[in-house]
């Protein structure tokens, strides 16, 4: 009777028993991971976009008390180091330049994988979401100033009178220009500003830029505004 007892407490799993249990476990993470990290990415750059919105809110504001929004009527190189980058302690400025490709916060020690070329920061998207050639509207060479902030994020501002534009237009790239996907309404976002309310307005993927915008695909800020700053299930995030 004891013998049969101290058997029994001193029996384990056999070896076959443990690789079925750690092939259970390897398959269910597997398949429960891959969306845990989606959805941790997209709580993150819905919290990031509201943040900067904010942001960028209260920016206007102070502008349009003194000396005013009409500021942003001149070339960006004038109005964000001197109107836009006071209010972000610790940001750096990046003057506009006249390469599509090299276009905001362009640091050459970094390395950018936005589009398939080399030396490429923003993808544009095609009608599956997916990247898609480089970006080359509405970043106008010589037009798009840019700061980047102390968290890394950079943001870019065109005056409103490029590309016949009724409206300045403020890029956000959430996580820097220097990280990856760097493509449009995943990491790369853009306001426009309403200067008779003295706020920005959120835009889809393309906003006026019909280049962007392809039937049934709505990706941007304007979107996860209007979903309660949540990023949907169907909006593209591949």
């Amino acid at each position: 009777m004891l013998k049969g007892l101290y058997n029994k407490k001193n029996s384990g799993f056999t070896l076959a028993e443990v690789l079925i249990t750690l092939g259970i476990i390897g398959v269910v993470a597997a398949m429960t991971i891959p969306g845990l990290i989606t959805k941790y990415q997209k709580q993150v750059a819905a919290t990031q976009l509201k943040k900067h919105y904010s942001q960028l809110n209260q920016v206007l504001l102070r502008i349009s008390e003194d000396p005013g929004l009409d500021v942003l009527d001149s070339n960006a190189s004038n109005f964000v180091p001197k109107y836009i980058q006071p209010h972000y302690a610790g940001s750096t400025y990046f003057a506009p330049t006249s390469n599509h490709r090299k276009i905001m916060c362009w640091n050459p020690e970094n390395y950018y994988l936005g589009a398939k070329a080399n030396d490429t920061q923003y993808a544009s998207v095609n009608n599956k979401g997916l990247s898609s050639g480089y970006i080359q509207t509405p970043f106008m060479p010589n037009q798009t100033a840019s700061i980047m902030l102390q968290d890394g994020s950079c943001i870019g501002f065109n005056n409103r009178i490029v590309n016949n534009a009724d409206r300045a237009t403020i890029f956000v790239d959430i996580n820097g220009s220097h990280v990856a996907p760097n493509r449009l309404g995943r990491d790369l976002f853009w306001f426009h500003v309403d200067q008779e309310k003295f706020t920005v307005v959120p835009t889809d993927a393309g906003g006026k830029y019909g280049v962007f915008n392809f039937p049934g695909l709505k990706i941007g800020v304007e979107r996860i505004k209007n979903a309660g700053w949540t990023i949907p299930k169907d909006y593209p995030w591949k």
